[in-house]
């Protein structure tokens, strides 16, 4: 295996999410180290037998990544000077060598100043390592000494205040924490073929590169065999509540409803399916969509069950360029130069200030973790709402419901189900106390809180039953 390793030396690293500009990205992206071997193959005084090895390289699997977890710095507006401006030529000689009498232009002090954001983290190692193919043949050998000789050239990472250090690395050392997962919750854009082609292409044209197909990765498990399993929920972005009243659990489809109808309003048209829910005609949308999932302090003694935010929750097999139009959607600012979604009309439930997370959660109620994390044991913080309503005849009981409604998004079948109106969860209330949203006759069906235990561990989040992209049917993870 080639293994490439990559050195912070500032100890930290600086650069901007495809998505949003506030939010750094994290780890760095396999297709952002290749995009600097192969700036320094164009910069450098390199050969054939370097690009005959980045061309080797695009045409590899994704690879394995090494990074520890991160901490994201507060991203605080700066005011830059914009690039070099044009300096008129009227009057001057071609061959002239005498300085332009605009040159004084070219001073900083004297270009206009824009607003710049340099998203941040500072990771709790300062290495990162990639570990791509096997290697066996002669010729990948002589791939691998070119691209260490490529490595060597690469001077920053990112933006260019992140200044590193990439040599070959030992496979030994390698140590993936991040691996290739086609059901996995982490987007990572890698090379593909072609890949060097489109960075000419866009180089010449003066514009930035077109971003690259990203791949799926999920955490590497210790002692897993194969893939585990997964929902059909990926990606999350998550919302705090910053000011407005107190709304309970037992109530969170009134706040999940109006987070819905908000976004979709905020969202240019033609809103896509994977938002609106919606098909051609209006019909609803049979394929998965995006879910809103209620955030609230449960799952402790002091648990009160309130809420302090919401997730959406993007489908694994959401188009990239609709996750650009969401984010657009999120991070669009009004003439106050603050964020068009920052507010959260409820109706008779009053009004919330909203304010999206980036980095590490302010509060435990607004961590993904025991909603993500690998599991096999699963209980329900919101009640699921039955697909159907059950009768006393074999698969019409209520847990073999549910053992459909697994089905449905893309789990295996649970070995056991327990389903009852209490959930073990503390702060939860009873699945009867929860109150159905307005105007959707469908889910005034049955509810009830289920423990699902299954016999290979399940990667959340997990969300059941007819109510699932309201918020309902959520589970948590209980080991």
């Amino acid at each position: 295996m080639i293994v490439l390793v990559v050195e912070l030396l500032a100890g930290r690293y600086v650069a901007t999410s495809r998505y949003d500009r506030e939010e750094a990205e994290w780890p760095p992206h396999p297709d952002r180290l290749f995009s600097a071997l192969v700036a320094a193959w164009k910069e450098g005084e390199f050969g054939d037998e370097e690009g005959a090895a980045l061309k080797w390289l695009e045409a590899q699997p994704p690879p394995r990544v090494r990074a520890s977890d991160a901490h994201a710095r507060k991203t605080v507006a700066t005011y830059v000077p914009v690039n070099d401006t044009a300096i008129p030529q009227a009057g001057r000689k071609a061959d002239s060598r005498a300085p332009s009498p605009d040159a004084w232009r070219l001073l900083p002090g004297t270009r206009p100043r824009k607003e710049r954001r340099f998203p941040t983290v500072v990771p709790e190692e300062s290495i990162v390592r990639y570990g791509w193919a096997d290697v066996d043949s002669q010729g990948d050998q002589r791939h691998v000494a070119a691209l260490g000789r490529l490595a060597a050239a690469v001077g920053y990472l990112g933006h260019s205040s992140t200044p590193v250090r990439v040599a070959l690395g030992d496979p030994a050392e390698l140590d993936a924490n991040w691996v290739p997962d086609p059901t996995g919750p982490l987007r990572l854009r890698v090379p593909v073929p072609g890949r060097i082609r489109e960075l000419e292409e866009s180089y010449s044209a003066g514009e930035r590169p077109i971003a690259a197909p990203a791949a799926r990765y999920s955490a590497a498990r210790r002692g897993a065999a194969g893939v585990v399993a997964a929902s059909v929920f990926g990606e999350a972005v998550v919302y705090r509540r910053v000011d407005g009243p107190r709304i309970p659990l037992h109530a969170s489809t009134v706040v999940t409803g109006a987070v819905r109808d908000a976004l979709i309003c905020h969202i240019e048209d033609p809103v896509p399916e994977v938002f609106s829910g919606h098909g051609d005609g209006g019909a609803p949308s049979q394929r998965p969509h995006l879910a809103v999932a209620p955030l609230a302090n449960v799952g402790h003694d002091w648990a009160d069950g309130a809420m302090a935010g919401f997730a959406l929750l993007l489908p694994r097999e959401t188009p990239d360029g609709d996750v650009r139009r969401l984010f657009a959607a999120l991070t669009a600012l009004d003439e106050e130069g603050e964020p068009r979604f920052r507010k959260l009309a409820m109706g008779r439930g009053g009004a919330w200030s909203i304010e999206r997370v980036v980095g590490d959660a302010p509060l435990r109620s607004l961590s993904l973790g025991r909603y993500e994390r690998p599991s096999r044991r699963w209980a329900s913080v919101t009640p699921v709402v039955l697909d159907r309503w059950p009768k006393d005849r074999p698969g019409l009981d209520p847990a073999s419901l549910i053992r459909r409604a697994c089905a449905h998004v893309e789990l295996p079948e649970p070995a056991r189900v327990h389903v009852g109106q209490v959930s073990p969860i503390l702060g939860v209330a009873p699945a009867s106390h929860f109150i159905p949203p307005e105007g959707r006759t469908s889910l005034l069906r049955p509810r009830v809180h289920a423990v699902l235990e299954f016999e290979q561990e399940v990667r959340g989040p997990l969300l059941l039953g007819a109510g699932r992209y309201l918020g309902l049917g959520l589970f948590t993870r209980t080991d």
